[in-house]
């Protein structure tokens, strides 16, 4: 990965995997023979390009295109004698005070920040001043990132700016070539060049020293985050229209949470609170994903929960729930929950709208079963 530290650069992780094979001219050789120093290895280099690298090569060089930044360039029309990083600098401020790290939040994240010695997962697209196509793209090569904090594996700009970010946050970093590729002037990065890093923190979990992946950690502390974190994601694909993929994240949320440990009371509370809006949530968007039946087991759930609790059933509730029973034909109950929705919002023009429109549907369905009857008698 190209930030293990001072290690050669590996933008082109998706280039460079030609393996260097090593063949021994003299065979039978022993340990103590090679200890001693008496014994000659030629290296044979194989740079015979691979199907599967060129492939891959072409693919991430074309995903690289996706990621262009024209604020990296000197295209402002009014140039007031600035380049392009003071320019984005002058949106920033300083991540330490010796201003050798610059941030700025794109989206704000949720929960603790990562500690030293946690497995942080992220993604990122890396830039130099005056190039628009980044010089790394994890987006690129469509996989996440992971280091150990404290480590030393990433350049400590990197670190530093992981190590200032929530759950779920998206954030900008100018970094001082001294936290980062001082002036090694590695591939595509010249000597002593400020970085641009724009980052987004996946995951955090502790380091149990195996693939953070298999990690199972239920602890409510730690899974309340990741799940406000998804219930974001989630409404930003609800706002796209993409009813399904807001369905999966908040499916994820909920059955994590379902699942994690809880310490006391006040967790208890955070947590019935969060469900609630999650279940509210896979309601509204299953209903949109005209899934009806799966709709219908969300609302049940909250109907469940809000027996002996405080909270009350809301009236998007009972208006999307009757939505579903409608799709499934089942128009009483959906006039029931309709007016349930109704005497909560009584003066809501769109509750008014779906009950006339479902009692016109009743109607329509019932003289549609009258004529299928009569044709059946007829026939």
């Amino acid at each position: 990965m190209c930030f293990v530290r001072y290690a050669s650069f590996h933008l082109q992780s998706c280039k460079l995997k030609n393996a260097v094979k090593m063949t021994e001219i003299v065979g039978g050789l022993n340990i103590k023979e090679v200890a001693e120093g008496g014994t000659v290895f030629e290296l044979k280099y194989d740079d015979s390009p691979k199907e599967d690298d060129i492939t891959e090569e072409k693919n991430c060089t074309e995903a690289l295109q996706n990621y262009l930044k024209l604020e990296c360039l000197d295209v402002n029309d009014s140039y007031d004698g600035d380049e392009p990083f003071q320019n984005i600098a002058k949106e920033m401020h300083n991540l330490l005070q010796n201003g050798k790290i610059k941030k700025r939040i794109i989206r704000e994240g949720y929960g603790l920040k990562p500690e030293l010695f946690t497995n942080v997962i992220i993604h990122y697209n890396a830039y130099v001043q005056y190039e628009a196509e980044p010089f790394d793209s994890t987006y690129a090569r469509k996989k996440s990132f992971c280091f150990i904090a404290g480590e030393g594996q990433v350049i400590e700009g990197l670190e530093i700016a992981a190590l200032s970010m929530r759950l779920n946050e998206k954030s900008q970093f100018l970094i001082d070539p001294e936290l980062a590729y001082r002036n090694s002037g590695l591939n595509r990065i010249p000597p002593n060049s400020i970085v641009l890093f724009e980052i987004e923190l996946c995951e955090v979990r502790e380091f149990s020293g195996q693939n953070p992946s298999e990690s199972n950690d239920k602890d409510f502390a730690q899974v309340y985050p990741k799940c406000l974190a998804l219930c974001v994601k989630g409404k930003n694909m609800f706002r796209l229209k993409d009813y399904h993929g807001a369905v999966k994240e908040y499916s994820t949320a909920a059955e994590k949470l379902e699942n994690a440990i809880l310490n006391d009371y006040e967790d208890q509370l955070k947590s019935e609170e969060l469900l609630v809006r999650l279940y509210t949530n896979l309601l509204i968007s299953n209903t949109q994903a005209q899934i009806p039946k799966r709709g219908c087991v969300y609302a049940q759930k909250i109907y469940q929960m809000a027996k002996n609790k405080t909270f009350k059933v809301s009236a998007k509730v009972y208006f999307n729930h009757a939505k579903c029973h409608k799709m499934l034909g089942n128009f009483n109950f959906a006039i029931s929950q309709l007016k349930k929705a109704q005497n909560l919002e009584p003066k809501n023009p769109e509750i008014q709208q779906e009950l006339a429109a479902l009692r016109e549907s009743e109607e329509m369905y019932k003289k549609q079963e009258k004529n299928f009857g009569k044709a059946l008698l007829s026939g």
